[in-house]
């Protein structure tokens, strides 16, 4: 398989043929058509599986190439840039589990202010009918595009009519009566809730970081924590967390994880993550929390011995409920 890398991944750990401009797509690339699904995809959760399923489905019924269209970097980075970090996936991270899922073709859109002025007709047929050459479009059913987010899906379907193409929008798959979306998961992550956050992704919310030097007081207290820096995904609410941490050589180990501010050592803010039954050394090395459970939220303690005394129960806790849980 061809593939185009043009992120700087390996190309044989993607798996997937990755445009990032409509501009450079080949004109035979879909000379069969195509089946088109668009939007940003950040979580790769449930409900946008769905609409995934759909389009392969679809795709394999017509004989048609299916593809993905999303947008990089997010379109909220562009304009919300003074709001906190917000992915929940590295570019990286999202096509390989596009790939995982059977996808095998993606446009990642560069979105800059130029792209984001688009008028939506302009979007359909530069994008879709020029470069896709789309034949079925397939969105939620809240979708919406092209400058000031003027595209809708009725537009969609009237521009479907003038090219040539069908549309199909998938209501939002709802999840104790409420939509599944990537906001939602976010507001979950952001209020510790990592279990029901993991229930929709259908896998562990993951934060990858790079092991930096700290101040090595956990040591001294009988727990060396690798201290990170890490990377623009979003860090679950402060506190203590079950988690599993894959290493660089892909080990996956056991791991508590603490995020906060050290209260009762004043050391200020740290993710530092202590891997149990373990004792090397990897500075200047990446690594991936995948978080599991929130065990308890940060707080201070009267003294060092007090939280000395906590972390070895938060660490006995945090054993049993991995006892219990998958490594992926």
């Amino acid at each position: 398989m061809k593939t185009v890398d043009l992120f700087g991944f390996d190309p044989y750990f993607i798996f997937v043929i990755l445009y990032n401009n409509y501009t450079v797509i080949p004109e035979d690339a879909y000379k069969k058509g195509s089946v088109v699904t668009i939007g940003n995809f950040d979580g790769l959760h449930k409900g946008h599986r769905t609409i995934l399923e759909k389009g392969m489905n679809l795709a394999r019924l017509n004989k048609m190439e299916f593809t993905v269209c999303t947008f990089e970097p997010h379109p909220v980075e562009l304009f919300l840039k003074e709001r906190p970090r917000l992915r929940l996936l590295t570019p990286e991270s999202k096509y390989k589990i596009m790939a995982e899922l059977g996808v095998s073709s993606v446009l990642a859109q560069h979105f800059d202010s130029g792209f984001a002025s688009i008028e939506p007709e302009d979007f359909v047929k530069h994008v879709l009918v020029d470069g896709l050459n789309a034949k079925i479009v397939v969105v939620g059913s809240d979708f919406r595009f092209g400058k000031d987010r003027k595209g809708n899906i009725e537009v969609l379907k009237n521009e479907g009519q003038k090219y040539g193409f069908d549309v199909i929008g998938e209501e939002l798959l709802l999840d104790e009566e409420i939509a599944v979306s990537s906001s939602r998961i976010r507001d979950l992550i952001l209020r510790g809730e990592i279990t029901a956050a993991n229930s929709l992704l259908l896998r562990y919310h993951e934060v990858d970081g790079v092991v930096v030097h700290g101040q090595k007081h956990g040591r001294t207290m009988g727990f060396p924590t690798l201290n990170l820096e890490s990377s623009e995904l979003l860090l679950p609410k402060d506190g203590i967390y079950a988690a599993f941490t894959v290493l660089d050589d892909k080990r996956v180990l056991r791991s508590a994880v603490y995020i906060g501010l050290r209260p009762t050592l004043e050391f200020g803010r740290s993710f530092e993550v202590f891997l149990l039954h373990f004792d090397e050394e990897i500075y200047n090395k990446s690594v991936t929390v995948r978080f599991v459970e929130r065990i308890r939220g940060d707080m201070k303690f009267k003294d060092e011995s007090a939280l000395q005394s906590q972390i070895r129960l938060d660490v006995e806790k945090i054993e049993n409920i991995l006892e219990c849980h998958d490594e992926y």
